[in-house]
């Protein structure tokens, strides 16, 4: 037996004016119309319409709430109390993504009374939701949609990974930028060697409004990560703002990268 409650997203307590309200909600954010008729929007849309003409009818919600307390009296009923959380899916619109920009999640889960997709925070157990994502730092991004069942204290997980295209750009401007740094020293200095800070790590060098900068890298052909130590002039650069061309700032304190904004 399905809980029309659960499905409205009300308590059991609700008023008829409250039940019209979610109603009147939800069927404009799930209408099949406005979903290009997409399966899970008329699935979700019968559900919400089912839910609401049983409580809406005050007859229909009196019969319902005694059927349903009688069910769940006998363990029989379908409403999440008794039963392991599920999830029945979780996608996502794009499979890449750019900094800045909207990617939508679409998910349903069974049995849950307590959802959370990390790392944005709680969500409805059945829904879509679209979010702009700001991230220029990692390579991909992992997002984990998670189901709970508190009544019993269980939960279930599923994940989604997604790859970062203005880091891939970022990464191939500051290696162009390197190689052809390094091209420069070796034809200088006839030799194949690469300029190395004392730790033998190597070193990228930047153009920036406060003149150039070298960037020590974890790994080879790296973006500028944190905790990387910037030199200027043989020693360790000051404290402040160094404006870059692809970034806006590198953040620099203590002579090592703490921040990075880009746009």
């Amino acid at each position: 037996m399905k809980d029309y409650y659960y499905i409205l997203g009300i308590k059991k307590e609700a008023s008829t004016d409250d039940i019209k309200k979610a109603y009147r909600k939800l069927s404009l954010k799930f209408h099949p119309d406005k979903n290009d008729g997409d399966d899970f929007f008329t699935e979700r849309f019968k559900e919400i319409q089912e839910a609401y003409e049983t409580l809406a009818d005050a007859k229909k919600r009196i019969n319902y709430d005694g059927q349903f307390s009688n069910n769940k009296q006998n363990g029989t009923a379908n409403n999440g109390y008794n039963f392991d959380p599920i999830i029945d899916f979780f996608k996502v619109n794009k499979s890449a993504f750019e900094f800045d920009e909207e990617i939508t999640f679409s998910w349903k889960t069974i049995n849950s009374d307590k959802v959370t997709i990390k790392p944005f925070g709680i969500v409805q157990p059945i829904g879509q939701k679209t979010y702009r994502i700001k991230d220029f730092k990692n390579s991909v991004l992992s997002f984990d949609l998670i189901a709970e069942n508190t009544n019993i204290g269980r939960q279930t997980k599923q994940s989604l990974k997604l790859s970062n295209r203005t880091y891939q750009e970022l990464y191939s401007h500051f290696r162009h930028i390197i190689e052809a740094e390094r091209k420069t020293r070796t034809n200088k200095n006839g030799s194949n060697s690469k300029d190395k800070t004392n730790n033998d790590k190597p070193i990228g060098l930047f153009q920036t409004d406060k003149g150039e900068i070298k960037v020590e890298l974890n790994f080879e052909g790296a973006i500028p990560a944190m905790n990387n130590r910037v030199y200027q002039n043989n020693t360790l650069a000051k404290d402040g703002k160094y404006k870059l061309g692809f970034m806006n700032y590198l953040i620099i304190r203590g002579g090592t990268i703490i921040d990075m904004t880009l746009f």
